[in-house]
C-alpha cells in the first residue's frame, strides 16, 4: 500500500524509529488511562448479576441444548451422538485421578507430565458427563461426574513445574464448569461438603497461580481470564470478577489487532506486567492483516486456544450481565475472519504481509462456535468465512474437545 495512503500529507520530519516509539507511547498511556478509569468505573458504578448456573452456560442455553436435541435439530444432534460415542462420554470411563503425591507437575511440551494430560482427560469427561445428566436426566452420569470432581478436591495437592499455571487455568474452567452445573441442577447428589471443598480448591490450589496473569503469550493469560471469571462466578466473588474483567479488557486488543482501532501497529502489550512475548516476526500492520494475532505466525493451534479462552471468558461475562461481545464486536470479528480465511485456503498462497512471508502452521481446534453464535446469530455482524469454516472444518474434522474447548458444537452450534 503507497505511504501517501496511509499517512496525512503533512508528514512528521522526525526519524521512523521515533514516531513509532512517540505511538507506541501514546498508545501506552492511553491504555493505562483507560484501565485505570474501567477499574474506577467497575469499583463504584458496576456489580454483577450473578446467576446460577452461570458459567459458560446458563439456565436457558440448557433448555435450548434440550429442546434442539428433542427436536432433533443439527449440529447438537450429530454433535450429541459424537460426544455419546467418545471415551469421555462412557459411564465405563475410568478415572486417573491426580498423582498419588496431589502433585499435577507439568512442563513446556509436557516435558515433563505428571497427572498433566490425565487431569485433562478426567476433566472433559466430568465436564461432558455433567452435560449429559442434564440432558438425560440419568443419575448415573452425575454420579460419574461428581466423583471425578471429588477426586480432585480432595486429592489434588499443587501444580508444579513452569507450565503449572497454566495447568491451573485450563482445568480450573473445565472443573467450574462441571460444578456449577452439578451444584445447581436438581438430583445431581452435589453436597454443601462439595461446595466447600471445590471452593477450597479454587482459592487455595488455583487461584495464587493465575490472579496476577502472566507477561507470557496471550493465550496463557486468556486462560487465566477464563478460570478468574469462571471462578468469581462459582464463588459469587465480585472483586475476583471485576479483576478478570479489567484483564480481558487489556487483554484483549493486546492479542488481536484491529486496524481501525489501532493504527499501523499493533496495541500495546498491557501495562502492569512483564512482557516475555512477541509477534514472530509479524512487521505489518495495516488493513491487509486486520484481525492478526498476536500467536498467528507462533501456530494457529496456540492463536486458536488464546482465542477459544477469550470467547469462552466473555461468554460468562455476558451471562453475568457485561457484554464483552459487543465492546469489542469489530476487533473480535476481525480476528475470527481472519484466521478462518487462512484456515479455509490451507495457508496457501503465502503473503509477504503475514509472518514475513513464512509457512503458516496450520493446527484446527475445534473453536469458534461460541463466537460465531454470539458475534453473528444474536449481535448481527456478518461472519462467512467462519460459517465456511465451522462447517468444513471444524464440524466435520475437529476433535470435539481439546484443552481450552469442549464439546462447543453441541453447546453453542447454530443451524445455517
Amino acid at each position: 500500500m503507497p505511504r501517501s495512503s496511509l499517512h496525512p500529507p503533512c508528514r512528521d520530519k522526525r526519524p521512523r524509529s521515533l514516531i513509532h516509539g512517540t505511538q507506541m507511547q501514546l498508545k501506552q498511556d492511553k491504555m493505562i488511562f483507560l484501565c485505570f478509569f474501567a477499574a474506577f468505573l467497575g469499583i463504584h458504578s458496576f456489580s454483577p448479576t450473578f446467576v446460577h448456573p452461570g458459567v459458560y452456560l446458563n439456565a436457558s442455553d440448557l433448555a435450548s441444548l434440550i429442546n434442539r436435541l428433542n427436536e432433533k435439530i443439527e449440529p447438537q444432534m450429530s454433535a450429541f451422538a459424537n460426544a455419546s460415542a467418545s471415551p469421555w462420554g462412557s459411564l465405563s470411563y475410568r478415572v486417573f485421578g491426580p498423582p498419588s503425591d496431589g502433585a499435577v507437575t507439568c512442563g513446556s511440551y509436557d516435558k515433563p507430565n505428571i497427572g498433566c494430560s490425565n487431569e485433562t482427560s478426567d476433566a472433559d469427561a466430568a465436564f461432558l458427563h455433567a452435560l449429559l445428566f442434564i440432558i438425560s436426566g440419568e443419575p448415573a452420569h452425575a454420579a460419574l461426574s461428581r466423583s471425578i470432581v471429588n477426586a480432585y478436591t480432595t486429592g489434588l495437592r499443587s501444580y508444579n513445574d513452569s507450565n503449572a499455571p497454566l495447568q491451573a487455568a485450563w482445568c480450573g474452567v473445565k472443573w467450574t464448569r462441571t460444578a456449577e452445573l452439578l451444584r445447581h441442577t436438581p438430583n445431581s447428589g452435589w453436597t454443601v461438603d462439595d461446595t466447600a471443598a471445590f471452593s477450597s480448591m479454587a482459592r487455595n490450589i488455583h487461584l495464587p497461580l493465575i490472579y496476577k496473569g502472566s507477561g507470557s503469550n496471550g493465550n496463557w493469560e486468556l486462560s487465566m481470564i477464563d478460570a478468574m471469571l469462571s471462578f468469581s462466578v462459582f464463588l459469587e466473588d465480585a472483586s475476583l470478577f471485576e479483576h478478570a474483567l479489567l484483564f480481558w479488557r487489556q487483554r484483549t486488543p493486546a492479542y488481536f489487532y484491529n486496524h481501525a482501532a489501532d493504527g499501523n501497529t499493533h496495541a500495546p502489550f498491557p501495562p502492569g506486567r512483564p512482557n516475555y512475548s512477541t509477534w514472530y516476526n509479524q512487521t505489518v500492520f495495516n488493513t491487509s492483516t486486520n484481525g492478526v494475532c498476536q500467536e498467528t505466525c507462533r501456530d494457529f493451534g496456540h492463536m486458536q486456544m488464546g482465542m477459544g479462552a477469550c470467547l469462552a471468558a466473555a461468554a460468562t461475562a455476558r451471562i453475568a450481565g457485561v457484554d464483552l461481545f459487543a465492546e469489542e464486536a469489530p476487533r473480535l470479528v476481525g480476528a475470527m475472519e481472519f484466521a478462518a480465511g487462512w484456515l479455509l485456503k490451507g495457508g496457501k498462497p503465502q503473503s509477504p504481509m503475514l509472518c514475513s512471508g513464512a509457512a503458516l502452521n496450520l493446527d484446527l481446534v475445534a473453536t469458534f462456535e461460541v463466537g460465531f453464535r454470539e458475534l453473528s446469530s444474536r449481535l448481527g455482524n456478518s461472519l462467512p468465512l467462519t460459517q465456511q469454516h465451522l462447517a468444513l472444518n471444524v464440524r466435520p474434522h475437529a476433535p470435539p474437545d481439546s484443552i481450552v474447548s469442549d464439546w462447543e458444537t453441541l453447546t453453542h452450534g447454530v443451524t445455517f
